[in-house]
């Protein structure tokens, strides 16, 4: 897919620890409900509970990876970043 928009894969970084992390925050959350509402309102304490409800059951079918694309320099587009 990145080759189709120009793009080349520079890196994958697996992130095994990352579901995990969410579920623990998730189940804080829902552990907690009424704690939010002091801290951030009703309506974003729903919303964080809302989230957490809908995403924590799917949590340990997930993958994290973080990718890196890079457009080529043969483009004509100058680097963001100088290295």
């Amino acid at each position: 897919m990145p080759r189709a928009d120009g793009l080349e894969l520079e890196t994958v970084e697996e992130r095994p620890t990352e579901p995990a992390m969410w579920a623990r925050l998730y189940r804080l959350w829902v552990d907690h409900e009424s704690d939010p509402v002091l801290e951030v309102g009703d309506s974003q304490a729903s919303s964080m509970i809302s989230e957490a409800r809908r995403t924590l059951p799917g949590l340990a079918e997930r993958r994290a990876i973080v990718v890196t694309l890079r457009r080529p320099r043969s483009q004509g587009c100058e680097p963001y970043a100088t290295e």
